[in-house]
């Protein structure tokens, strides 16, 4: 007989993706209830061959589990539960456009309670939170103050979410609120054939199908539902050739499209997290004569919380979008300011944007719906600001454009910097993985009263793409050896203090740009105070000067830091160009900031023209 358990009140538990031991435990509970004869081994072989398929794969298939919030890494799992990420295809409102749109809904499945456990509310509880873990939070009331801090671990891009209840109206009681109701019981019909009394005949004019040929049919059957307008391979290939005649710097079109190859090959652009988008004729949609094309990066980012009563940040999910461009022949004619307009329909969650113009005939059916905020860097001024996601509604703000340099010129190289150590890659990675803790924790600092309602703060998360995608990128165009490098290519991504000089964690990383001149060495994240600046600003300047470099550059120091940047030969000004631009998709009237953007380098950046 099991023990008795002493009831842990709700506002301790948090719900958490599970590690691999809460995941094989929840599995083993489970087997208890629905082995249906299989063996324990049996079943577990049969979640590993499931594990291995591409409607489970890249988290599509996440279990979840209930603990305790002091002990979260626990394999006494309170509750459990798994949800598997789909595309769904959504009607448009009425008497507006016809086409579907695409988005993300979530199945929940396998939601299990102990019986020792039960008739404690966990799964209530559990499912209740599962709303702020899925959904976005444009759709979902404020986290209830009584339920202690929101969930950690936040997907955030449900359109919906559908779940089998054999527990009658159990999931409607659970709301993402206590007032407010959860999942909705339709259709419970149900028909059946009795094979009983039925004698086989010969079927004329039916073929019957095998596994193949009822799979290709499935693709024709969604082709009839609908239509993908993302590139297709023969246009995203198109489009990296046109891209190639304004931004190949030297580089061969062999070699740039190489280069492509091998980015595409990386954790920060597989599974669809960079996307090739075209503008094209609607009549004619796999024509590879593209009028316009960008990129888009799915980046996860952390949100400061909009709760005044809970401060721990949230996880969402963003975009970077690169690539920008229209054939010199093709401009003037208004396409990429089209093409901006629409990727806030192809981008943002539903919830946080105006109806489709109507004017601009059907929305793109292609659709991912599940971002908070995109962002990207503007070269023509105010451009992006006038490219809303309506006639009457703003595009992306432009945000800090501070950039502070030092000249190479200037400094005399160093053979020792006393308390700093030079990190290697491998070191640098190590060190952003603390660097992140370290954002989510300063998120969650309260802002003054007057600011709580009034100010959204997010940051990307470096460990999620943004370091590793700048770094490669580096890399794979750094044939190229300055004319005054002592050595090259430099093995040196970065500085940190050490102990006696410092017990925290102080470090800058960085990256590497040749053209446009001036030569550089870009600082694309830095962590310090203004006493231990100027030392990381020493260690970079000897770096740069040995790789043969013209300046070290850093952009949005903050206020604090700039006295000590003049006061160590820095020069601060507003930059020209590389504007950082946010489009947010959360509730109006908010002031958004952008944290830690001291460099997000993406592929026009590095490789535009000089």
């Amino acid at each position: 007989m099991a023990a008795q358990h002493a009831a842990i009140p709700l506002h301790a538990l948090t719900l958490e993706r599970a590690n691999p031991i809460q995941t094989r435990k929840a599995r083993e509970v489970a087997w208890k209830e629905w082995h249906r004869g299989r063996t324990l081994e049996e079943w577990m072989k049969q979640y590993e061959e499931m594990d291995k398929c591409d409607f489970a794969a890249n988290d599509r298939l996440t279990q979840w589990v209930l603990v305790p919030r002091d002990d979260p890494a626990t394999d006494e799992i309170i509750a459990s539960c798994e949800t598997y990420r789909r595309k769904v295809a959504l009607s448009t409102p009425p008497n507006t456009v016809s086409e579907p749109t695409m988005a993300v809904g979530y199945a929940i499945a396998s939601v299990y309670v102990q019986p020792h456990l039960r008739k404690n509310g966990y799964a209530t509880h559990m499912m209740r939170l599962m709303h702020h873990v899925l959904a976005s939070p444009l759709g979902l009331p404020r986290f209830p103050e009584a339920w202690g801090p929101p969930p950690i671990e936040y997907f955030g891009d449900a359109i919906l979410s559908c779940l089998y209840s054999d527990v009658g109206e159990f999931y409607t009681k659970c709301g993402p609120s206590p007032d407010t109701t959860g999942w909705r019981i339709t259709s419970k019909r149900s028909t059946v054939w009795k094979t009983a009394g039925h004698t086989p005949t010969t079927h004329h004019g039916v073929e019957l199908l095998d596994e193949a040929e009822l799979k290709n049919l499935l693709v024709k059957d969604e082709e009839l539902l609908l239509k993908e307008l993302r590139a297709n391979p023969i246009q995203a290939k198109k489009a990296r050739e046109i891209m190639w005649t304004e931004w190949h710097q030297g580089q061969t079109l062999e070699e740039w499209m190489k280069m492509c190859d091998e980015m595409d090959k990386c954790d920060f652009t597989a599974s669809g997290r960079l996307t090739q988008w075209v503008l094209v004729p609607r009549d004619d949609p796999d024509t590879d004569e593209i009028l316009a094309s960008c990129e888009t990066y799915r980046r996860k980012v952390a949100l400061s919380s909009p709760s005044i009563s809970v401060s721990e940040p949230s996880v969402g999910v963003g975009y970077m979008i690169a690539g920008v461009y229209v054939r010199a022949h093709l401009r003037r004619n208004g396409y990429a300011a089209h093409m901006m307009r629409l990727i806030h329909h192809v981008l943002g969650s539903p919830l946080g944007l105006p109806q489709f113009p109507e004017a601009w005939g059907a929305p793109p059916v292609e659709c991912f719906g599940d971002a908070t905020l995109c962002c990207l860097y503007t070269d023509v001024g105010e451009f992006y600001a006038k490219c809303g996601p309506s006639l009457d509604t703003a595009g992306w703000r432009v945000t800090n454009k501070r950039t502070t340099i030092w000249k190479t010129a200037n400094h005399t190289l160093k053979a020792t910097h006393d308390g700093v150590k030079l990190l290697d890659e491998v070191e640098l990675k190590k060190l952003s993985v603390k660097d992140e803790e370290l954002l989510l924790k300063e998120l969650s600092h309260p802002l003054p009263p007057h600011d709580q309602d009034a100010v959204q703060r997010f940051t990307f998360l470096p460990t999620d793409g943004p370091l590793n995608f700048q770094l490669k990128l580096f890399q794979l165009t750094a044939s190229r050896r300055p004319s005054g490098a002592l050595a090259w290519p430099p093995e040196t991504y970065g500085a940190r203090l050490i102990k006696p000089f410092s017990s925290n964690i102080v470090f800058a990383g960085w990256t590497f740009e040749l053209l446009p001149e001036p030569s550089r060495l870009i600082v694309i994240r830095i962590r310090c105070d203004d006493v231990s600046l100027p030392k990381l600003i020493s260690a970079a300047l000897d770096v740069a000067i040995v790789a043969g470099l013209e300046e070290v550059e850093v952009w949005s120091l903050p206020d604090e830091l700039i006295e000590a940047a003049a006061i160590s030969g820095g020069l601060t000004f507003e930059r020209k160009e590389h504007w950082p631009s946010v489009m947010w998709y959360g509730l109006p009237g908010k002031e958004v900031q952008w944290m830690n953007n001291e460099r997000q380098v993406c592929l026009d950046l590095i490789l535009q023209a000089a």
